[in-house]
């Protein structure tokens, strides 16, 4: 893949990110059962930010197997075709950002900056966690063969998939 091609999948994902506010999350419960939720996200420092109630099964399950995969896709409404949806879909790891971390502040104001005052109403509550998901690798789909994959969130060095 040529410097053009590799800085326009770039461009397509910030795209994306910054166009669809949530995200789909897949994690494992501990009888090793996939269970998929959606929550709103944060990205910043090369990665994502999910401020989530400790009584969904979602935060439970990255307590017990810390490990999520994440996809953002793009809104059905806008996709040309339904079977060619966008999506960026990302291996993570996930560490829970403690009550008292010093960034934790921060990270939560630029939450509410993005996804509006609910967020200061959770902030009171003693059930929300925030979670940081660090991708590890991961697949960009932009359409019929148009599959790419990188490492971490280093889009620049995507790497067609299959027979692109």
């Amino acid at each position: 893949m040529n410097n053009t091609e590799s800085t326009d999948i770039s461009a397509s994902i910030r795209h994306l990110l910054n166009k669809v506010q949530s995200l789909q999350l897949a994690t494992m419960d501990t009888e090793g059962q996939a269970r998929v939720s959606y929550t709103p996200y944060l990205m910043q420092q090369d990665a994502f930010f999910i401020f989530v109630s400790e009584l969904a099964n979602h935060t439970r399950n990255m307590r017990e197997n810390p490990s999520a995969e994440l996809m953002v896709i793009e809104d059905e409404a806008e996709s040309q075709n339904i079977f060619t949806r966008k999506r960026l879909i990302l291996q993570c790891q996930c560490t829970f950002v403690g009550k008292n971390d010093p960034g934790r502040d921060a990270l939560l104001q630029a939450f509410e900056e993005r996804h509006g005052k609910t967020v200061a109403l959770l902030r009171t509550l003693p059930d929300f966690w925030l979670v940081k998901l660090v991708p590890k690798s991961g697949r960009f789909v932009q359409g019929f063969a148009q599959a790419y994959s990188f490492s971490h969130m280093d889009f620049a060095s995507a790497q067609a998939i299959g027979g692109n």
